[in-house]
């Protein structure tokens, strides 16, 4: 016998889309970490995403991300925290906010330093 038993989603469709690309410079060869706490709109459930690259040898580097950092980005489960970060080799490397409609045309965004 079940008392108040509570049948949730099983089944999440996500869109794909291009996603906006981070572009940046940091030292030749170095790995660029793209860092960006998530929350879910409903429930509060908290994930970290994490992306990587390498720099490559003349220092640029390009991080694809599939989220927008808009506090009422349209059509979309999760709410970011704040811009992502971007760190090189542990150390702070600056930041980007990412709106909605370049993560839909996959624009890029320069980084911004700290």
């Amino acid at each position: 016998i079940v008392y108040d038993g509570l049948i949730g989603p099983s089944v999440k469709i996500f869109e794909q889309v291009p996603g906006a690309r981070l572009i940046g410079t940091a030292p030749a060869g170095t790995t660029v970490e793209a860092r960006l706490d998530l929350s879910a709109r409903e429930g509060g459930a908290r994930v970290a995403y994490r992306r990587t690259a390498t720099a490559d040898v003349t220092g640029q580097f390009e991080l694809l991300v599939p989220y927008p950092t808009e506090p009422d980005a349209p059509y979309t489960d999760v709410v970011a925290a704040g811009p992502y970060e971007l760190v090189a080799a542990g150390a702070p490397l600056g930041h980007a906010s990412v709106p909605a409609s370049a993560v839909e045309e996959g624009r890029a965004i320069p980084v911004t330093a700290p």
